[in-house]
């Protein structure tokens, strides 16, 4: 095979060729055989128009284009849907999600999409007629202040069954970035991910139960600045430029008692032999089967009670 034939061959199946001589390709060509790749794996030479008509035929019925219909923002008429409809559609539909993964899905790029918010707007219209329930949405591109194409937004829908032992369920899906045509790119799972926490308010009024009404989550700002305006300096070690909400106070420079107000007047010497004598003559002689005096005792007879003869029997052996 001629190199031209080489890289007709490795562009086909979305391999990079440029580089490489006729050696290399013919390595990269019988490793990409190998691994059987599909022809145009990013639908780049696929008729993108037929397929989202025919995304758009649903219950037999063709199903009109959701970026022209007039949607609300009113989901007082949203079925149930919950994060089981949501995993039922990327598990199947994108290749991060798998079994295991679902337990850490607040980890992957849709969610932390929808968390950070991303997600622009969200709007939604029911075609009782159809049976379905059309969600329309705007996300934010995450790297870029633009889209590929230019736009601000990346425009998404998704429709959901609305009857049957199903209603709910996701039924189609689209979006205009790179790897929305099949349904499973991050920006549709951010935009599920709000419209499960908007119908699932976890205890707060039901979405029967008035105007339900979408409302974009707050996130910091993301527009880019010029690398002069950015502030890159060496930390100096003991220097912080954070100033403290408080000034710090040493304890010993504290001057407050937190003990109660009987507790605060201190203890005169004639109150702390009263005390050490009580502890000898009543406290001790109550209690039964004593192994041993209190710890603090000894010295509390050493301080205030110096007259006693230290050797003599302590209370154990008195009792």
């Amino acid at each position: 095979m001629t190199v031209a034939g080489l890289k007709k061959y490795l562009q086909e199946r979305g391999v990079t060729v440029h580089g490489y001589l006729k050696p290399a390709l013919i390595a990269i060509a019988t490793a990409v055989d190998k691994m059987m790749l599909p022809i145009d794996p990013n639908f780049e030479c696929d008729n993108a128009q037929e397929k989202l008509k025919n995304k758009l035929i649903i219950h037999d019925v063709v199903i009109p284009d959701p970026f022209t219909l007039p949607t609300q923002n009113n989901f007082i008429d949203s079925p149930p849907f919950g994060l089981y409809d949501i995993f039922n559609h990327l598990i199947y539909h994108s290749s991060d999600y798998d079994k295991q993964g679902l337990a850490a899905y607040k980890a992957y790029d849709d969610y932390r999409l929808f968390d950070d918010g991303y997600v622009e707007s969200l709007s939604t219209v029911t075609l009782k007629e159809c049976g379905v329930h059309v969600y329309v949405g705007k996300v934010n591109p995450t790297m870029r202040t633009k889209t590929d194409d230019g736009k601000e937004y990346y425009d998404l829908w998704f429709i959901l069954e609305g009857k049957g032992a199903n209603r709910g369920s996701l039924l189609e899906a689209f979006c205009k970035c790179k790897g929305g045509r099949d349904g499973g790119c991050k920006h549709i799972g951010a935009a599920m991910y709000s419209l499960e926490a908007l119908v699932n308010t976890e205890g707060k009024d039901s979405v029967t139960s008035g105007e339900c009404q979408w409302q974009r989550r707050p996130r910091s700002s993301i527009q880019p600045c010029e690398v002069k305006d950015i502030n890159i300096s060496r930390p100096v070690y003991g220097e912080t430029n954070k100033k403290r909400k408080h000034d710090y106070v040493w304890l010993q420079d504290i001057d407050h008692d937190p003990r109660e107000e009987r507790f605060r007047r201190e203890k005169s010497h004639e109150d702390m032999v009263k005390f050490t004598e009580s502890m000898k003559t009543k406290v001790t002689t109550k209690i039964d089967n004593i192994n041993d005096e209190p710890a603090i005792f000894p010295l509390l007879r050493k301080l205030y009670l110096p007259d006693e003869d230290p050797r003599a029997p302590s209370l154990v052996e008195t009792c």
